[in-house]
């Protein structure tokens, strides 16, 4: 009787056994990670201690880890929104560099501007380049069928040695020996949130990103066959779903989410572009989507956890002397606990299901 009961309240509030079984992996994949800290001589306890402490004990860490969070979850959701109708976007590392670049153009010439319109503009401009990034791509699969895989991914290579171009020639700062371009006027800038550390506005931007993404999958008719399509093209086609409109949609969205990124770092973080500015946050952003399991709330999730990595682990370097292998090691231990811990917990919710059943 008593296991019965048990059953039914874990069927109505099947986000405990998620989150449960996210938490042990994480646990988990952290003692596997102090076991390797401490061969190498290192105290894992106060290793650990620098890591929460840089990622949340304090105003400033707590402000980066948000910084950290805004462009990844940006990134998270574009290449989200793309997989769960269809289209496999790797190039959201490119469509972030489309979108700085993008917005670094339209905030040169924005010194004059109120804030309302210098911040508005370049993040504007920053989601029309990555939207227009990512159609190349939808035009060359929609017109020939060319794989979205390969070319999304080449797209991102190009993004890259463009901006290695551009902030080494045409657009480099005369003023500066380093390959960067002018850094963007003050009214461009967003506005911090919280004094004693580079938090930032752009955070409310990206959260308001995440509920738009949720109320057009789950609230829509569009999200709805954006849905169908990528589930079951044919049952899509049977209920007379547009699929060439959806999908050139999904396609911009997708572009236009990771471009979004991109501005956002740029106006909120770092004020110029250089070689290596996005840090592999498109990246990153696959695999925080595919730990979330596409859901608005497992990606937000998956993207705190992966913010806090970044800010943690470079405490744990700069405070103990942590190497950089084992900080990688530590990360990629981290992520795949977390994916493998989604097959036991699709095992459990089938054991459930049955149960009710018989």
């Amino acid at each position: 009787m008593h296991n019965q009961k048990l059953k039914a309240f874990l069927r109505k509030r099947s986000f405990l056994i998620t989150g449960g079984m996210a938490l042990i992996a994480i646990l988990l994949a952290m003692l596997v990670g102090g076991v390797l800290i401490m061969l190498i001589g290192i105290d894992p306890i106060l290793a650990y201690r620098y890591f929460f402490y840089g990622a949340f004990g304090n105003i400033y860490g707590f402000g980066e880890t948000i910084n950290k969070f805004t462009p990844l979850l940006c990134c998270a959701l574009g290449f989200s929104i793309a997989q769960k109708s269809g289209f496999f976007n790797l190039g959201g590392e490119g469509q972030f560099y489309a979108g700085a670049l993008c917005a670094a153009l339209a905030a040169a010439n924005m010194g004059s501007a109120s804030p309302i319109v210098g911040i508005a503009l370049p993040v504007l401009a920053g989601i029309v380049g990555g939207a227009v990034l990512s159609s190349i791509a939808g035009a060359l699969k929609i017109l020939f069928n060319a794989n979205e895989l390969l070319s999304t991914m080449m797209l991102n290579y190009i993004m890259q040695y463009l901006i290695a171009l551009l902030v080494s020639g045409a657009l480099k700062n005369p003023n500066s020996s380093m390959e960067q371009t002018v850094p963007i006027p003050d009214p461009v800038r967003l506005p911090a949130l919280m004094e004693g550390s580079r938090l930032h506005a752009g955070f409310f931007i990206a959260l308001a990103a995440l509920l738009l993404v949720w109320f057009l999958h789950q609230r829509t008719v569009l999200g709805f066959e954006m849905r169908l399509s990528g589930m079951n093209p044919k049952s899509a086609r049977y209920a007379g779903v547009n699929e060439r409109r959806s999908l050139i949609i999904v396609i911009l969205v997708s572009g236009a989410l990771a471009g979004l990124g991109g501005a956002l770092e740029l106006q909120g973080n770092q004020y110029k572009l250089m070689s290596g500015f996005s840090n592999n946050f498109g990246f990153d952003g696959i695999g925080i989507a595919v730990m979330g399991q596409y859901t608005p709330a497992g990606i937000f999730l998956s993207t705190l956890l992966f913010a806090a990595l970044r800010v943690g682990t470079g405490s744990m370097q700069r405070g103990v002397g942590v190497p950089t292998p084992i900080l990688y090691i530590l990360q990629g231990v981290i992520i795949i606990s977390v994916i493998v811990s989604n097959y036991f917990v699709r095992r459990i919710k089938d054991s459930l299901v049955e149960g009710r059943d018989a």
